[in-house]
């Protein structure tokens, strides 16, 4: 399990690469207010693409990991329902464009957003597709395609400043990207497995829309406690203080990979474990492989920040040098987000998809109120403090949720003690056999 994270952990490590070198030379084509800009305007199809997904990630890995169904059949389902819904918003937003926008954004060209909105149907390819390999456990193709789209949005992004350096341009190369991305997703997919019409597998996803959804408004409101200070930003400041903020969150977030990595592994293993032996006891796995994760989190994070206004000022550029105050107040927020991810994936495992919900609307509302409070007081630092107490209340509230599904008090199991550094001695050997 610990290889597998390992390995997992490296191929996010190279993606995460990629993206920062991505952010680096757009901050530097578009500037700051650029950069601002850019954010607000791929927030439509990025909010609108997890949405829309109505929970078929989830599904996926329930119904493939169970045996309810087969690869060939669900991937039916996924194909059929991706071109359904694309046609259906993507006809909407051109409406939406046309007829409403300049009620609501008169400030922001349609262009761009245009450009944004054609990007929905690979960006819904991206976000449920890969959940397939995921739930087969084929993580070494699952790893393998997180490094396609940073890779060809890296290109992209080279290719489309050799022409002009404009929010439209960079626009341009992150929808070349996404459709490229998705086109080979398929290919991979269509190439190793069959299709098979089934009526029966698309009455089996309806029939058990319950579990998806819940699992998915749960991401859905995660969505949004992410976005939500960066929407504030935008609606109560203005695009430079966006765009400080973007690159701040997008450099601190890079520190999810090993939860992200872990989660990825984890959430897939306990459904096929769950399903073969009723009586098999996930907690005291998760407990351990959260606490690690809470361990290398906080000193990669210590290591980080160490070195953030170095980082910001030559990567960047001296009009990104607030960004590293702003990953400072990030920090603590950051770190406790990490184990309580792995720990959400536990309950959705066990099948208690409401819990997470329910957590999710708890946390959404603390956001929501934090947000407003924070940044309408302090601005760009009221966004950062409001979503680090958010972050932390959600490592609270899915404790003591998980706690009720264990026999031991998992705060207590989760605080590091010295015997763990030689867990991520272990871990590092293994990093280097990768």
């Amino acid at each position: 399990m610990l290889k597998l994270v390992s390995a997992t952990f490296v191929r996010q490590i190279l993606a995460g690469l990629l993206q920062l070198a991505f952010i680096t030379f757009l901050a530097r084509m578009i500037g700051a207010e650029g950069m601002g800009v850019y954010s607000l305007v791929i927030l439509l199809p990025i909010i609108l693409s997890q949405i829309l997904t109505l929970g078929l990630q989830s599904s996926n890995i329930l119904f493939i990991g169970t045996g309810k169904t087969s690869i060939a059949e669900v991937i039916f389902v996924n194909i059929f329902y991706i071109i359904l819904v694309s046609i259906i918003f993507t006809l909407l937003g051109l409406f939406f464009l046309e007829y409403i926008m300049e009620y609501f954004f008169s400030s922001i060209d349609k262009l761009p957003v245009l450009i944004s909105l054609l990007t929905l149907s690979p960006l819904l390819i991206i976000a449920i597709v890969p959940s397939i390999f995921q739930a087969n456990q084929q993580f070494n193709t699952f790893n393998l395609i997180t490094l396609i789209q940073p890779i060809l949005g890296l290109i992209s992004l080279l290719i489309i400043e050799l022409g002009e350096s404009s929010v439209n341009y960079a626009m341009i190369a992150y929808s070349l990207s996404s459709w490229l991305t998705a086109i080979i997703i398929v290919s991979i997919l269509i190439k190793g497995n069959k299709i098979t019409f089934s009526v029966k597998a698309l009455q089996l996803y309806w029939s058990s829309k319950s579990y998806g959804l819940q699992s998915h408004l749960s991401n859905v409101i995660t969505l949004f406690n992410y976005k939500i200070a960066l929407i504030f930003l935008g609606f109560f400041s203005n695009a430079l203080a966006v765009g400080i903020y973007t690159v701040a969150t997008q450099m601190i977030e890079k520190l999810w990979l090993p939860s992200q990595a872990a989660s990825s592994i984890l959430f897939p293993k306990l459904t096929h474990a769950f399903n073969e032996d009723n009586n098999f006891d996930a907690s005291q796995l998760t407990i351990f492989v959260a606490k690690i994760i809470l361990v290398i989190t906080s000193f990669f994070g210590i290591i980080f920040i160490l070195l953030s206004h170095w980082i910001f000022v030559n990567l960047f550029g001296q009009d990104f040098s607030k960004s590293a105050f702003i990953c400072l107040i990030l920090l603590p927020g950051i770190i406790a987000w990490a184990p309580s991810r792995v720990i959400a994936h536990d309950i959705a495992a066990r099948g208690y998809a409401n819990i997470n919900l329910h957590n999710s609307f708890v946390i959404l509302f603390i956001n929501l109120i934090s947000n407003l409070i924070f940044i309408y007081l302090f601005g760009l630092l009221g966004a950062a403090i409001a979503t680090s107490i958010t972050y932390f209340m959600d490592l609270i509230l899915r404790l003591y949720q998980f706690n009720k599904l264990v026999d031991f008090n998992a705060f207590t199991r989760l605080i590091p003690n010295y015997k763990d550094i030689f867990i991520l001695i272990d871990f590092v050997k293994d990093f280097k056999r990768v």
